[in-house]
């Protein structure tokens, strides 16, 4: 019997899963970029309007010297 005649071999049920995985790669790599594309965002350009610890975006607003030296001391001790 040919590949496939039997509705069992490699054309028939292989093939719509193979369209399906691909479909959800798809799909997930769209959404895995974006979730970067934002992070990366929000890391360059804060907004200090809209922040997750106020007294952060306080200190980022009124003294960035300070602000600046504080991310680099926790990026020492937290992120090294």
């Amino acid at each position: 019997m040919e590949p496939g005649v039997d509705g069992k071999s490699f054309p028939f049920t292989t093939f719509p899963r193979l369209i399906a995985h691909t479909r959800l790669t798809f799909i997930f790599t769209i959404k895995i970029s974006k979730v970067l594309l934002s992070i990366c965002s929000l890391l360059t350009d804060p907004n200090p309007d809209d922040p997750l610890v106020p007294e952060i975006a306080q200190i980022f607003k009124t003294d960035p010297a300070r602000y600046d030296e504080l991310a680099k001391e926790w990026t020492r001790k937290y992120a090294m």
